[in-house]
């Protein structure tokens, strides 16, 4: 089984998911990194190319029956869309490449949609201490702007989400 656990930064992901970790299933982590280049374009194309190379791996590991059942998935298509489409406002052309992109893709059996209000995710992320006061306020930003690209692509694909809230561990 495949289960993906989505949402903005500091709305609780990595506490579900080690949470879920204890339970002691047989379960593999898979992680999406952070893609990487200079202009919007350039991350939105390594972003999407990661994620199609991800998925396909995916799908070979899960063909593998000597591979753990369970698979868990730290952020995936859904959020690293949300991000892009919010990356790409006002290129047209780039925002229909990332929404055919994100329908055509295979999706996780379950997807686990964590949030938290603002105020919550900014306190938890400030208490990283590893943040400048500039980076703070860009992951501010991206949190007011990314979050309603979430409501639209969850709107626009029929997939099994369970929306969890971030607000209490």
């Amino acid at each position: 089984m495949w289960l993906s656990v989505e949402g903005l930064d500091g709305t609780g992901k990595t506490f579900f998911i080690n949470k879920l970790k204890d339970i002691d299933l047989d379960t593999t982590v898979v992680k999406i990194g952070k893609p990487e280049g200079e202009t919007i374009r350039e991350i939105i194309t390594a972003s999407l190319k990661t994620e199609t190379k991800f998925v396909a791996n995916l799908l070979e590991v899960m063909q593998d029956l000597s591979i753990p059942k369970l698979i868990l998935q730290d952020r995936g298509a859904l959020t690293t869309s949300a991000y892009n489409l919010y990356l790409s406002t006002g290129d047209i052309e780039l925002t229909h490449r990332i929404l055919d992109h994100y329908n055509k893709i295979p999706k996780p059996d379950i997807t686990f949609y964590i949030t938290a209000a603002l105020d919550t995710a900014m306190e938890r992320l400030y208490a990283r201490d590893f943040l400048s006061d500039k980076e703070l306020e860009k992951e501010k930003s991206l949190f007011v702007g990314v979050a309603p690209y979430f409501d639209l692509l969850l709107k626009e694909n029929k997939q099994f989400v369970i929306q969890l809230s971030g607000e209490n561990k």
